[in-house]
């Protein structure tokens, strides 16, 4: 069995999951507030939604290089680290995007541990 967007492209029920497990934050729980008075998920409440949705469990909520860590459903010896990513692009950095502009990223949560192995 393949995990959704990892290994293959979500079905549709599987973002119809996302977006109702996203929308539950709409209801005065979600940690961001709109200019409307509605509220939405931040990082760390989508970060759990898609813990759940990959793994059934609760993410680490740590500053492991990954925000969560999926087993591969056909063999166990795999592990897909996964970085969660929540900032929105503007329309104008959106739009560059097809001109062949880049987005920058952080790859991982804690760079500090990158460079001590480095100096090591």
């Amino acid at each position: 069995m393949t995990l959704p967007v990892i290994t293959r492209d979500p079905l549709w029920a599987e973002l119809e999951a996302i977006r109702l497990m996203l929308s539950t934050f709409r209801d005065g729980s979600g940690a961001e507030r709109d200019p409307d008075g509605h509220t939405r998920p931040n990082w760390r409440q989508i970060e759990r939604v898609f813990s759940e949705l990959f793994t059934g469990d609760p993410p680490p909520e740590s500053k492991s290089i990954f925000d969560l860590v999926a087993l591969s459903l056909d063999d166990s010896s795999i592990a897909y680290g996964i970085s969660v990513k929540s900032k929105q692009l503007s329309r104008r950095n959106f739009d560059g995007l097809v001109n062949g502009e880049r987005v920058y990223m952080e790859i991982a949560n804690s760079p500090a541990k990158m460079f001590d192995a480095l100096d090591a």
